[in-house]
C-alpha cells in the first residue's frame, strides 16, 4: 500500500472517543467595599500623601518655633550731633553711667562764642535809646515854643508842621533804637540755641557703651553718630512661638523667663505681640521686658521662655 493510500485509509477511520472535560465550578463574585474617594485608581496614595504633608507642616512649625533667645537691653540708641563739626571735648568714658540731659561731647563752638559776645554787647547798650529819648524830649519843647508863638501870631503854619514832623521823626528813632536792641537780644537767644545744638547730651538714663569719635576728630553730617548708650533698667527679650499659643497671650500678659546657666526664673512681661504670623515659618513674634532695676542681669546672656 502506498503512502498516500495509507493516509487516506486513515483519515477515513473513525476518531477515537476523547474523555469529557469537567466544567469549572463558577465562582461567586466577591463584594467588596471601596470608599468613594478610592473608587478612582491611586487615591489612596493622594490620601496618604495628604496625611503625610500635613504631619510634616506641623513638625515644621514646632521646629521653627523658637523659645530659647538672649537678653537685649530695652533701648540701643546711637546718639548723633545735630551740626557738623570739631569734637573739642568728650566727657564721658566708654562703660560710664549717664542721665537723661548728662552732656556727652562738646563740638567746637569758638566762633559761635565770640559772635555772641559781640550780640551780648550790642543788645546791652542803651546810648542809642538815650540818645533818641534826648532827641524826642528836645523835639517835644521846640514844637510846644513854637505853638505858643504862633498863639501870638508870631510864627506861621509851616513852621509849626515842621516842627510836628521833626518830633515824630524823633518819636520814630527812638522806637527803631528800642527795636533793635530787642532784635539784638533775640539774636543773642539765636546764637545760645546754636551752640546748644553742638553739645551732644544723652537722651535717656543708660550706660555709654561706645564713643564714636575722639577728641579732634570731625564729625560730618552723614555720619553724626557720636556715642552709643544702652538703657538697661528693663531688659528685652524676643521668642517667636506658635500661632496657637499667641492667640492665648495679650499684651502686658505675665509669663516666665528662666535665665542663665542656674536656670533663675524670673517674671516678665508681655510687651509686644506681632498681630502677623511669619508665612515661612508659622510663628509669631513676641517680646517681653525683665525688670532690671537693681542692674543684677547682664544683657546678652542666654534664657528661654517657660511653656505653660
Amino acid at each position: 500500500m502506498s503512502r498516500m493510500t495509507e493516509t487516506l485509509y486513515s483519515r477515513s477511520l473513525p476518531c477515537e472517543p476523547q474523555p469529557a472535560r469537567r466544567a469549572r465550578p463558577v465562582r461567586p463574585a466577591r463584594s467588596v467595599l471601596r470608599c468613594p474617594a478610592a473608587a478612582r485608581g491611586g487615591d489612596w496614595l493622594s490620601v496618604g500623601l495628604i496625611v503625610l504633608s500635613l504631619s510634616l507642616l506641623s513638625a515644621t512649625t514646632l521646629q521653627a518655633q523658637v523659645t530659647q533667645s538672649f537678653i537685649e537691653p530695652f533701648e540701643t540708641i546711637d546718639v548723633a550731633a545735630a551740626d557738623a563739626g570739631i569734637v573739642r571735648e568728650l566727657l564721658v568714658r566708654e562703660g560710664q553711667h549717664v542721665s537723661q540731659g548728662d552732656v556727652i561731647a562738646r563740638l567746637d563752638t569758638l566762633v559761635l562764642e565770640a559772635t555772641r559776645k559781640l550780640a551780648k554787647l550790642r543788645a546791652s547798650s542803651t546810648a542809642r535809646i538815650e540818645a533818641a529819648r534826648v532827641d524826642v524830649k528836645l523835639k517835644e519843647r521846640q514844637k510846644q515854643k513854637l505853638s505858643l508863638v504862633l498863639a501870638n501870631g508870631h510864627a506861621n503854619s509851616n513852621e509849626i508842621e515842621k516842627a510836628e514832623a521833626e518830633y515824630d521823626a524823633a518819636v520814630a528813632a527812638l522806637k527803631l533804637a528800642e527795636e533793635e536792641t530787642a532784635i539784638n537780644l533775640v539774636e543773642v537767644e539765636r546764637i545760645d540755641a546754636e551752640i546748644e545744638r553742638r553739645m551732644v547730651r544723652s537722651p535717656v538714663d543708660g550706660v555709654v557703651t561706645r564713643l564714636h569719635q575722639r577728641v579732634g576728630e570731625y564729625l560730618p553730617l552723614s555720619e553724626p553718630v557720636l556715642a552709643t548708650v544702652v538703657r538697661l533698667d528693663q531688659l528685652r527679650v524676643k521668642f517667636y512661638i506658635t500661632t496657637e499659643m499667641a492667640e492665648q497671650l495679650k499684651p502686658g500678659a505675665s509669663l516666665t523667663v528662666v535665665v542663665g546657666p542656674k536656670s533663675e526664673e524670673l517674671p516678665a512681661q508681655l510687651d509686644f505681640l506681632s498681630p502677623v504670623t511669619d508665612a515661612d515659618s508659622g510663628t509669631v513674634r513676641i517680646e517681653v521686658l525683665i525688670d532690671n532695676a537693681g542692674g543684677q542681669l547682664r544683657s546678652g546672656i542666654p534664657c528661654r521662655l517657660k511653656l505653660p
